[in-house]
C-alpha cells in the first residue's frame, strides 16, 4: 500500500498503468455500447478489489475511478450535443442517456469543464 511519501516501486506502477489502461478500454468500450459502468462493473471485468482500481486509477489518471467515470460520461454527453440538431434533441434527454439524474449539478459540472453550458453546446 503506497503511502503519501513513499514512492511505489517500478513494479506496482507499471501494474497501476496496466490495470488504468484496461479500466479505461472497458469503459470506452461500455460507453460506444450505450452502457454505463460503475465501479464495481469495472472491478468485476478486470477482477481486481476497489483499493486496488483506486491506486491504479490514482497512478494511471491521477483521480478517483468515480471522478473518471464522470468526466468520461460528461464528455460523451458533449460530443453528443455537439454533432446533434437541437430540434431532435434536448440537453435533459442527453444528460439521462448518460446517468446524469441531477440537471443541476450536471449543468454546474459541466460548464465548469468545457466553460459553456449543455445549451450552448447544442444550440452551436
Amino acid at each position: 500500500v503506497p503511502q503519501d511519501d513513499v514512492m511505489p516501486s517500478y513494479r506496482e506502477r507499471l501494474r497501476a498503468l496496466y490495470i488504468g489502461g484496461k479500466a479505461r478500454a472497458f469503459v470506452d468500450a461500455c460507453l460506444d455500447e450505450d452502457a454505463l459502468p460503475t465501479v464495481v462493473d469495472i472491478c468485476a471485468a478486470l477482477g481486481v478489489s476497489e483499493r486496488t482500481l483506486q491506486y491504479s486509477f490514482r497512478e494511471y489518471v491521477g483521480m478517483s475511478p468515480t471522478a473518471y467515470l464522470r468526466m468520461r460520461r460528461l464528455n460523451c454527453v458533449r460530443t453528443t450535443l455537439a454533432a446533434e440538431d437541437p430540434r431532435q434533441i434536448t440537453v435533459t434527454q442527453v444528460a439521462m442517456r448518460f446517468g446524469f439524474l441531477h440537471l443541476g449539478r450536471f449543468s454546474g459540472d459541466y460548464k465548469r469543464l468545457f466553460g459553456e453550458t449543455p445549451s450552448e453546446t447544442l444550440g452551436s
